[in-house]
């Protein structure tokens, strides 16, 4: 029936290969043997240059967000359909890491990643409408449950579909459909240890101030404003990630590579966190940290496309890396 696809990484991936960077980096190594990246070398400072490899990957711009914003509407469609809210909560962060204008090459629409034919079936004229779209999909994945009453069985027939999951009696064991229940099973427990990180008690404007500033340009305030808010919550793993990206905007490499590899740390399946910093690790000529970050990348659930993608990408690394040695 229906098949999960990461959208935003399709469009990251289609470019593959483009013109080399023309821009250098630098680094220096401080009398503890740490290593120090910079765009912004300072003359007589003791950096040496980092050639590149001459590709360029394009790599995920936009922020992330904790989907805070839609807490009522969780809680109101968890309170009509007796389900667990954490639940729903999970199941879209994996969908559409709350992106209500998620659309996927099937034809899935809205944070549920509502099919056509689903939209139809619960009355629902404007799948990208959050309300809507969170009810009927919180309504479909109760009839599930009612119907599977396993977690696994459940989650397995909102990815693919009830008939399948019937006639093999058990969750498909392709890998794609258990990496994806795997996924939506870690952010639920995740939630439940710690919801805090969704809201942001006492910080959540300074996170929602850091995110205009960032698209608005204003980086150096983003900066300050998201480095408040992981002052009191270190293991956001958004907050990690976005001030990640705007450090390597700012051309705050060393910081970028440490920001980008804490969020992972809080969040093993934050693609954007690891893609990103497979392609910084590339432009640094990294290759094995490069390798090494796109092989993790790839216990991701993705779409068969984006799998070839990356080992494509991972081939020519590997190429380039025979030709350097």
């Amino acid at each position: 029936m229906r098949r999960l696809y990461i959208a935003l990484f399709l469009l990251v991936c289609s470019g593959v290969f483009g013109e080399g960077r023309g821009a250098e980096s630098y680094s220096r190594k401080d009398a503890m043997a740490n290593a120090h990246i910079t765009e912004n070398v300072v003359t007589g400072a003791g950096y040496d240059i980092v050639p590149g490899t001459g590709k360029q990957f394009q790599s995920f711009q936009k922020i992330v967000v904790t989907g805070s914003e839609f807490d009522s509407l969780i809680s109101r469609a968890a309170l009509q359909t007796g389900l667990d809210s954490t639940l729903i909560r999970a199941l879209i962060k994996v969908e559409s890491n709350f992106n209500p204008r998620a659309l996927s090459p099937k034809g899935a629409k809205g944070l549920m990643q509502l099919m056509p034919a689903l939209a139809r079936y619960y009355g629902v004229k404007e799948p990208f409408d959050p309300v809507a779209n969170i009810m009927a999909g919180s309504s479909y994945l109760k009839a599930l449950q009612d119907r599977f009453v396993t977690l696994d069985k459940t989650l397995a027939a909102y990815k693919t579909s009830p008939s399948q999951v019937e006639e093999l009696g058990d969750a498909p064991p392709f890998a794609e459909t258990q990496k994806y229940i795997t996924r939506v099973k870690w952010y639920y427990q995740n939630y439940y240890k710690s919801l805090n990180l969704v809201n942001l008690k006492g910080v959540h404007e300074a996170f929602d101030q850091a995110c205009s500033a960032f698209e608005k340009g204003d980086f150096r305030r983003s900066a300050y404003l998201f480095g408040l808010v992981l002052n009191k919550y270190p293991a956001s793993s958004e907050t990690n990630y976005n001030l990640a990206l705007v450090e390597e905007k700012r051309g705050k490499l060393t910081e970028s590579v440490n920001l980008y590899r804490q969020a992972l740390r809080y969040d093993p399946y934050c693609m954007e966190a690891c893609y990103n910093l497979a392609i910084l690790y590339e432009r640094l000529s990294l290759l094995d940290e490069t390798l090494l970050t796109l092989k993790s990348c790839l216990q991701c659930e993705l779409s068969p496309v984006s799998q070839r993608q990356i080992r494509f990408y991972m081939q020519e690394l590997r190429q380039l890396q025979k030709k350097t040695q």
